[in-house]
């Protein structure tokens, strides 16, 4: 299915999401150099550098970006200690809802800004995401079906349980736990 983002601008079923799932993080290191090479593509065909100052992110499917020490201080905190191989798990410190429309087949979105049609591949299809803003400011991405449900929750569903959350004793048992996840370092 061929979608161009003025069409998909103008659909009314866009559902508002907020992430949940923490990222692995950790910086750059010599053999990243070696193993992965000075350069390397991730999902949505940005082209990211392995250089000092800056870290590695993976996502929960083993999808790979890069970002900046500096970026990851100002927007994410960390909420384990560092694994064997030096990657600790972050939260956005400032998580904010996006707007997502589902895609139940695989399609192309066109984004009418000369760079490659963004693509899903995936049988069940995925979502578009979209900032609500206009051009040059706009933000539509593509998240593969497995990906985005594994890394998104309803929005209106995490403000309830917001809501509903009274912090009497924390950790007392595993959905309590799982559920503060969800909130912002600053709200628990």
């Amino acid at each position: 299915m061929q979608l161009t983002a003025e069409c998909v601008k103008q659909q009314t079923t866009w559902d508002l999401f907020i992430k949940k799932m923490p990222t692995r993080i950790r910086p750059f290191t010599a053999q990243d150099l070696v193993e992965i090479g000075p350069t390397f593509t991730d999902r949505e065909g940005h082209i990211h550098t392995v250089e000092p100052e800056h870290c590695l992110c993976v996502g929960p499917l083993g999808d790979r970006w890069s970002c900046s020490l500096e970026d990851l201080k100002q927007d994410r905190y960390p909420v384990s200690l560092p694994d064997h191989e030096g990657f600790r798990w972050y939260r956005e410190r400032h998580p904010r809802a996006l707007h997502a429309l589902h895609v139940t087949e695989p399609f192309d979105l066109d984004c009418q800004d000369g760079k490659p049609a963004l693509q899903c591949n995936e049988d069940r299809g995925g979502y578009i995401t979209w900032n609500s803003q206009p051009q040059p400011d706009q933000d539509l991405r593509v998240v593969q079906g497995t990906i985005f449900l594994r890394t998104y929750a309803c929005y209106t569903l995490f403000q309830k349980l917001k809501k509903a959350y009274t912090p009497i004793e924390r950790g007392t048992f595993s959905l309590t736990f799982s559920l503060l996840a969800l909130l912002p370092a600053q709200e628990r």
